[in-house]
């Protein structure tokens, strides 16, 4: 596995797998869980190292689980999580705290790789309370990296104007429906690694098509086309697949480079 280096010097794979539907009844996001980490299970089988979840995901502990099931060192993983989105979490510090608690009491673990704000709380001062109360836990080195998650450029310009200690990542959507190309090159232009989440969704039949003809001089499939110029544009992904065989090939984009007149085609869709 390949590796991007954060603003505080630690590192993250350049591949995670997203978790939101694994464990659910027919992988529905709200669907009542099932107790079952065989996606996450197979994810390690094939070589992936990072988890991505969150408290409103409802399946933490099935991140600790399927670590355990398969006998990973908990230091050979890395796990990304997020604290709960509802708003009343940001009425007292208490309850922050409580929030964060809890993801260290569902994932089994005394500290937690990477920690995220899930989206935007209502107003600015309130991310910022959010975050003063994960500065305390960085600090500790409970939290060894701290970020965020759907946060726009001027909910980010406020936080870096006002934050101690600097997100290291801004997770965000982008494929071809919203490729949300201003808010990464904000990231970017601050050293903050944008993060991408729901990479392989909207692409329709026509595009699949493009992207399936740049791949096949490397032999790759356009979803794997799709992730690499992700890399290649200075972004970490994290895909998720409910087939083992597609977990495999997400993951398998790291022995080739996109032309750039591939990369300038695919910007400009």
């Amino acid at each position: 596995m390949e590796h991007f280096k954060l603003n505080n010097n630690y590192v993250i794979p350049k591949i995670g797998c997203g978790t939101s539907r694994y464990g659910k009844l027919n992988a529905d996001f709200y669907a009542a869980l099932t107790d079952d980490s065989k996606e996450m299970e197979w994810a390690i089988e094939v070589g992936y190292r990072m988890f991505d979840t969150a408290i409103i995901y409802r399946n933490e502990y099935l991140v600790a689980q399927a670590i355990k099931n398969q006998c990973i060192k908990r230091e050979d993983m890395y796990i990304e999580s997020k604290i709960d989105w509802d708003e009343n979490v940001v009425k007292t510090e208490d309850l922050i705290r409580e929030s964060i608690e809890s993801s260290f009491k569902n994932l089994n673990t005394d500290y937690i790789d990477l920690y995220l704000i899930h989206r935007p709380f209502e107003t600015n001062e309130d991310n910022l309370r959010v975050w003063r109360v994960m500065e305390e836990y960085h600090q500790k080195g409970q939290l060894k990296s701290i970020g965020v998650s759907n946060f726009m450029i001027l909910e980010l310009t406020y936080l870096l104007a006002n934050a101690k200690v600097k997100p290291v990542v801004n997770q965000v959507k982008s494929n071809p429906s919203n490729w949300n190309k201003e808010i990464i090159e904000f990231c970017k232009q601050n050293d903050i690694l944008p993060q991408i989440y729901s990479p392989l969704r909207s692409v329709d039949d026509m595009f699949r098509q493009k992207l399936t003809d740049i791949g096949k001089p490397f032999n790759k499939s356009w979803a794997q086309v799709l992730l690499r110029y992700h890399l290649d544009n200075g972004c970490q992904v994290i895909p998720m697949s409910y087939d083992k065989k597609h977990q495999a090939q997400n993951l398998d984009i790291l022995d080739f480079k996109l032309p750039e007149e591939a990369i300038k085609f695919i910007k400009k869709q």
